[in-house]
């Protein structure tokens, strides 16, 4: 198997939102009164486009690919993040 496919393999189904997994994040921090405040500022946010995110998953990329010690495991992150992003993407579309 080559190195590729097992650190990321094209067959892996990921079945977390982003949104729950923000909701999960910012629950650990925040006092549970915010709880109300925080769905009315999460329905406030305007909704972003699957480009947009991908065009900031590439900036994000490029800048870290341009530090000096930039972080290998952060960047295959991140092109998994896209690659997702691009079959979203391609469904939609």
């Amino acid at each position: 198997m080559d190195i590729e496919q097992f650190l990321d393999p094209s067959d892996e189904v990921y079945e977390d939102r982003l949104e729950d997994l923000d909701d999960m994040i910012i629950g650990q921090f925040l006092p549970e009164e915010a709880d109300d405040d925080l769905d009315q500022i999460l329905e406030e946010k305007e909704e972003i486009k699957v480009h947009e995110a991908i065009s900031a998953l590439e900036k994000l990329q490029l800048f870290e690919e341009q530090q000096e010690n930039g972080n290998y495991a952060f960047i295959q992150s991140l092109l998994r993040h896209k690659r997702e992003l691009l079959s979203k993407q391609i469904k939609f579309y």
